[in-house]
Parts: structure tokens; C-alpha cells; sequence
């Protein structure tokens, strides 16, 4: 199952993942949406859907965290006719 996590730079990415196996985590976009902090997860959701990932009638687990000890942690499941934007600002 895939893993949205928040944009880090890669020194504090590289610390998350010693916490578990990346091997399922979604490729950071720090350089280019920043750290956007809880909308990080989402983002990146809708960034692998944009680049071709078809998530339509599948599962992706999202996660946030900050230093000062907040987190959240949600299993999506996702509709079979999934219509997704990422739009510009």
C-alpha cells in the first residue's frame, strides 16, 4: 500500500525514514510545493495521480507529523470513478 507522507527537506526526510521502510513512500516534492504542513499528504496523493498513479478503487495511507509530537494517520480508500485537480495557484 502506498504512503503519502509530509514534504521534508532530505535531512529530516532521511531521519523519518529510519523510522520504517520507505520503500512504499510517495517520492518527496519538497522543491516543489514546500512544506505545506497538513496539506502535505494530500498533495502528494494528488501529484502521483497527476504523474499517472491509478489510485481509482484503491487504498493509500496518509500520514502527517510535526517535531513538537502532533501526527495523524488515515487509510483512504478510493472510488472506482476517482476524478482528482491539482491546479496551479
Amino acid at each position: 500500500m502506498a504512503v503519502a507522507l509530509p514534504f521534508f527537506p532530505e535531512a529530516t526526510r532521511r531521519a523519518l525514514f529510519k523510522s520504517f521502510d520507505a520503500a512504499a513512500a510517495h517520492p518527496d516534492r519538497y522543491s516543489r510545493f514546500g512544506h505545506a504542513f497538513g496539506s502535505d499528504p494530500w498533495l502528494s496523493m494528488l501529484a502521483e495521480i497527476e504523474a499517472g498513479a491509478d489510485y481509482a478503487g484503491g487504498r493509500c495511507v496518509l500520514a502527517s507529523l510535526a517535531l513538537n509530537g502532533y501526527f495523524a494517520i488515515a487509510e483512504l480508500a478510493f472510488a472506482p470513478d476517482l476524478r482528482h485537480a491539482l491546479e496551479a495557484a
